[in-house]
């Protein structure tokens, strides 16, 4: 056997071995709030063809206000992890503080970012009259696991790779191989504090015949929270322009990513 079918088949077997690991962990539910209060968690419905898995608004109220402030939270619970989720070189690279530091950062930039094509709201940075204020708590994120999407992206390459995407596809949507990341949301009245509506989401990273999010600890999830942070967007504009809510679903995979 030559040293280049070696190399396939010890690859190959890489990447067959995870999948039996990861096939036997499961996420943490997606049905669990643990920012959003108990009372209007009960109000929540499921919108499996929306932007986001649950939500409950006054959307009528909307219309009123002109200006939005933005609160980046760090809930100081976490939705549990598995144990496999749990297992990462990344703790010993960086730890979990900074890391949900750095990524709080990064949503607060992505706001900034989508709201400069928003038509109906500007960005406030203090409550105020007609001001809207968004509590965006992030309860979970689990990074990628680098080492495991360099050796996916490189088996994909080949023949045999090519066969195994599907089950690829099915291992990491069941246990968020490549990352995960679960947002609850609360959207008040900035002077009364009123809540005017709550929603949450959970996605898994995308995958992709070839996807370069997996060479890195976080680039899945930074690309699932550009997208929150547009539908967010969009959907606030919809809503004060009394257009249908059309929010981008998350897809789950992409021949290149």
């Amino acid at each position: 056997m030559n040293a280049r079918k070696l190399t396939m088949l010890s690859l190959t077997a890489a990447v067959i071995g995870s999948a039996a690991i990861l096939s036997g962990c499961k996420s943490a539910p997606a049905e669990k709030q643990i920012f959003i209060p108990k009372n209007y968690t009960k109000m929540m419905k499921a919108n499996p063809n929306g932007p986001f898995n649950k939500g409950w608004g006054q959307l009528g109220k909307i219309k009123n206000y002109d200006k939005i402030k933005i609160d980046i939270i760090v809930a100081p619970v976490q939705l549990d992890q598995s144990g496999w989720q749990k297992t990462n070189i990344r703790n010993l690279a960086s730890s979990k503080h900074k890391d949900m530091k750095d990524l709080a950062k990064y949503v607060a930039t992505s706001f900034k970012k989508s709201f400069k094509s928003s038509k109906s709201f500007k960005l406030a940075s203090k409550k105020g009259d007609k001001t809207l204020e968004l509590e965006f708590a992030i309860v979970q994120a689990i990074p990628n696991k680098p080492i495991l999407g360099a050796i996916g992206n490189i088996t994909n390459l080949t023949p045999i790779g090519l066969l195994l995407t599907p089950v690829k596809v099915s291992i990491r949507s069941k246990t968020g191989a490549g990352g995960v990341v679960v947002m609850e949301s609360i959207l008040r009245d900035s002077d009364t504090g009123e809540i005017i509506a709550v929603f949450t989401d959970r996605e898994t990273a995308r995958t992709a015949w070839f996807n370069t999010k997996d060479f890195t600890a976080y680039g899945g999830i930074r690309q699932i929270v550009d997208i929150w942070t547009k539908n967010i967007v969009k959907v606030l504009d919809e809503v004060k322009a009394g257009k249908p809510v059309k929010g981008k679903k998350i897809s789950k995979f992409e021949l290149f990513n």
